[in-house]
């Protein structure tokens, strides 16, 4: 946080690492984008703590739309999770259902 020392720095380091997080949501590096969303939180801290009165309407849009991506992305992950467990209690069925006919083979 050293070398933000204006609005406009800490601004443009945040769209940055926006786009960052975007990225790695779409590739899903997970924890990467860990490390990249808790930056992000200390920036937007380091934000509204130091420059609170110089934000602007435009500075808001821009805070709304990484807003916007962040619901989305949770919704995604949600989403994905959701899907992950349907495949996991898939595979699981399956394992049981193996188990049980290897030992039905067996008392035979």
């Amino acid at each position: 946080m050293d070398n933000l020392s204006s609005k406009q720095s800490t601004m443009a380091y945040l769209i940055s690492l926006e786009e960052d997080v975007q990225k790695l949501a779409q590739e899903h590096s997970l924890a990467t984008l860990e490390h990249k969303l808790k930056l992000r939180q200390e920036t937007l801290e380091y934000l509204f703590g130091q420059f609170l009165d110089e934000i602007n309407n435009d500075d808001m849009q821009v805070l709304k739309d990484i807003q916007a991506k962040s619901q989305a992305l949770i919704e995604e992950m949600q989403s994905s999770k959701h899907d992950k467990s349907q495949e996991i209690i898939k595979y699981k069925n399956t394992g049981k259902r193996i188990r049980l006919y290897t030992d039905i083979a067996q008392q035979k």
